[in-house]
């Protein structure tokens, strides 16, 4: 359950910085639509999608990889969800099992397949994650 936790804390705050920048380069510019490249070298942003709403967060191949090399979530994540008795607890912790799996196997494919792991979410706050699949965007997912 910690490393499901941890995922999501660090693909949050990640997805929240990235708000951050994006929302800072918009108020730079003074334009409504943008598109921008983080100047992280782990990370591509690509803001200005469906009317402006969302944009990409691209993790680079290299960090792609090691993220695909942690501990896989298992069916034991499951096994401590059932050891919550309140049934609003363990339906929120099976869900966020789903999610992780889901997250971490879309994370493997990019990396066996040299691509990135991509991340849409929406910029208003909070920022929600849409979906995420592998990217082989040549200008976005680098090294």
């Amino acid at each position: 359950m910690q490393r499901i936790l941890q995922l999501f804390a660090t693909i949050t705050l990640t997805v929240g910085l990235m708000t951050g920048a994006a929302a800072g380069a918009q108020a730079a510019t003074g334009t409504t639509t943008t598109t921008t490249t983080s100047g992280l070298t782990s990370f591509g942003l690509d803001c200005g999608h469906w009317y402006n709403a969302t944009c990409n967060l691209y993790f680079s191949r290299s960090l792609t990889r090691k993220l695909a090399k942690l501990p896989s979530i298992g069916r034991s994540s499951l096994g401590e969800c059932n050891k919550l008795s309140d049934w609003k607890a363990k339906a929120a912790c099976f869900g966020l099992v789903v999610v992780a799996r889901s997250v971490q196997k879309t994370v493997k494919t990019a990396a066996q397949t040299n691509r990135c792991l991509k991340i849409r979410f929406q910029k208003a706050a909070p920022a929600v994650i849409v979906g995420w699949w592998p990217s082989g965007s040549a200008r976005y997912c680098k090294n």
